[in-house]
């Protein structure tokens, strides 16, 4: 991070982009407090690891320490907008929000809800929840994959009629010479 930090006058040039870019691929780079960003990334899955594996006893600690992560960079992207396309920042905050509303809910499949008919019903919410999340995702890549497909297709149509416009165009230019087998190009 110090290395992005060091070299952020360099960040938007071409060659250094294609050399070190991938770190910081999607987000801005007009700012400094964007490219905390992928370290962010890094260490939420660190500490979703150390205190999973340390903490597997105590479930409100993890999942406290998850509301924390998850209030934390719904605040930054919602203030900062770190990606450079806007449907990005929006997902980003959708998944943050979708994650809250799961972690809160889990509470309610322990030994506090002791009635198992509610745990169903908890559960059916929790299902559909991630179900409409999982939605919206599908539906936004089926629409990215169909727009990309549409873009394909033109090209290619474009091609073809381009391709048959210079054949038709060099066989007005060949001249046969009946009775032989010789042609040729004016």
């Amino acid at each position: 991070m110090a290395f992005y930090w060091h070299h952020f006058e360099k960040l938007k040039r071409e060659e250094f982009e294609n050399t070190w870019g991938c770190v910081y691929e999607g987000l801005h780079a007009d700012s400094r407090l964007v490219l905390v960003m992928p370290l962010f990334f890094v260490l939420r899955r660190i500490c979703f690891l150390i205190i999973v594996i340390g903490g597997y006893q105590f479930i409100w600690l993890q999942v406290m320490s998850q509301l924390a992560f998850c209030f934390f960079s719904l605040i930054f992207v919602y203030l900062n907008r770190p990606f450079e396309e806007e449907i990005t920042n929006k997902l980003d905050m959708f998944n943050e929000v979708t994650t809250v509303v799961l972690l809160y809910m889990i509470y309610n499949f322990s030994d506090l809800i002791p009635d198992e008919e509610n745990r169903y019903l908890v559960g059916y919410f929790f299902v559909a929840i991630l179900f409409i999340n999982l939605s919206v995702h599908l539906t936004l890549i089926g629409i990215s994959i169909f727009q990309d497909l549409r873009d394909k297709f033109k090209e290619w149509h474009v091609k073809c009629q381009k391709r048959r416009e210079k054949d038709k165009h060099q066989k007005s230019k060949r001249i046969i010479v009946e009775g032989t087998d010789i042609v040729r190009d004016e």
